[in-house]
């Protein structure tokens, strides 16, 4: 999976961006790769990954899946998530997009994620 957007995804427009120092296990470095395909109507999201490079690192983009547009980006390293973007809104600031990001990788990959607990 290499295609950051394609005819269905709309990427984000000067999105917010800030460090994100959170280590994974290689499991959930498969899960988060993995992405999440919606199967229905009622699967609001879909994520995909933009990579992986020769040192295995990429970007877990976020999507709406009715709208194709780009909301949460994560910067994944091989042991770490190493950084984070969102749409900037002013309801929705850096915890909010962290705390986001999070249920998403756990509710719809499966990721324990504990170091985020």
């Amino acid at each position: 999976m290499t295609e950051t957007s394609g005819p269905d995804h709309i990427p984000m427009a000067n999105p917010a961006t800030a460090a994100w120092d959170v280590p994974i296990s290689s499991t959930d470095h498969s899960k988060l790769l993995k992405g999440f395909w919606p199967q229905d109507m009622d699967d609001k999201w879909e994520l995909r990954a933009d990579g992986p490079d020769a040192q295995g690192n990429y970007m877990l983009r976020m999507y709406r899946s009715w709208t194709g547009r780009e909301q949460v980006a994560l910067t994944v390293q091989q042991t770490k998530i190493s950084r984070i973007q969102w749409i900037q809104r002013d309801e929705f600031g850096e915890n909010d997009a962290k705390d986001f990001a999070k249920a998403i990788c756990r509710g719809l990959l499966g990721c324990d994620l504990e170091a985020l607990s």
